[in-house]
């Protein structure tokens, strides 16, 4: 089931081969994700006729309105990311320009805690939430199998590009290719950018900024070695049973030859006798594949409980 929903099952975002995460190295094996605030302009001028470029911050928040004040997940991202990979909402809307300059802030809800802190009402859209002590006005509540970009993200909140290229705070960055757009040109403009913004002193020396796979790597698709060696290794696991259980029944069978003899001289035909053991391997089959069935869903249960929630994102 894992092997299936990480690796064989295709990802649930349209265009999903487009994106590509911005990553930055120092001349070394290991890149880290963003890049500066203060690189943002130059990043999203260079890119223009390359890429659509959408961003997010990280962040926790603290939010009132349930039995206590409650600290969360709280991505900021850019207007449209979320439609970028395909996110609706279970109520409202998402994001647009308009709510990254509202006098007012706007924030969209998880459908978690639409139902723990407003009990699944229909009219929690234009309510207020009060986060970090500012009231915000509930615009959406995201579907439930939403887990972008943080696997157990509460809150949505609009992300400005232009607040956030004053800033030196890290923006992650997702770069979704135009149609006809390879990666290689995408590489080659950020090799570019990347001796642009050293000269500006935007990047440090022998930094350089890449394109690497976004969505493969956050589902654990760039792990598959030890995924399908983990599938093997069940695999051989499961037709050594299943030889075990075929040596039992033929040892069953062979002492069963006086039974069919007998059966034979009291006048059975073949057929009924055949009919017989085939019955009894077919109740056997299917008790086995119930028990197993059942087995295996509580097994998953647990699995989610304990996988790194990247993995989770394909549970819905």
């Amino acid at each position: 089931s894992v092997v299936d929903s990480v690796l064989l099952r295709p990802l649930p975002y349209p265009g999903v081969e487009r994106f590509s995460e911005l990553t930055t190295s120092q001349s070394g094996p290991v890149r880290s994700p963003g890049i500066t605030g203060l690189a943002l302009t130059q990043l999203r001028d260079g890119l223009a006729d390359l890429a659509t470029i959408e961003g997010y911050q990280m962040g926790s928040a603290t939010i009132a309105g349930g039995r206590e004040p409650a600290v969360v997940a709280a991505p900021r991202i850019t207007p449209q990311l979320l439609s970028f990979v395909g996110a609706t909402p279970h109520l409202g809307r998402l994001f647009n320009d308009e709510d990254t300059r509202s006098v007012i802030p706007t924030v969209i809800i998880s459908h978690r805690l639409w139902l723990t802190n407003f009990g699944g009402s229909v009219d929690v859209i234009g309510r207020t939430l009060d986060i970090d002590d500012q009231p915000h006005t509930i615009v959406g509540v995201m579907s439930p199998h939403v887990r972008y970009p943080e696997a157990n993200a509460a809150i949505w909140r609009p992300l400005n590009w232009s607040a956030a290229s004053r800033s030196r705070l890290r923006v992650m960055v997702v770069m979704i290719r135009h149609p006809g757009v390879s990666s290689e040109q995408l590489a080659a403009r950020l090799d570019t950018l990347s001796a642009r913004l050293r000269d500006l002193t935007l990047l440090t020396a022998g930094q350089s900024m890449y394109a690497d796979l976004l969505l493969q790597q956050r589902f654990g698709r760039a792990d598959a070695k030890a995924f399908w060696m983990m599938s093997a290794a069940v695999s051989l696991v499961l037709l050594v049973a299943c030889v075990n259980v075929i040596n039992l029944m033929l040892a069953r069978a062979s002492r069963r030859h006086g039974e069919v003899a007998l059966r034979t001289a009291l006048g059975a035909s073949r057929s009924s006798t055949i009919a017989s053991s085939l019955s009894e391997s077919l109740i056997l089959a299917v008790g086995g594949g119930v028990v197993g069935v059942g087995i295996a869903q509580a097994l998953i249960s647990v699995l989610l409980r304990i996988l790194p929630p990247q993995l989770t994102y394909l549970t819905a």
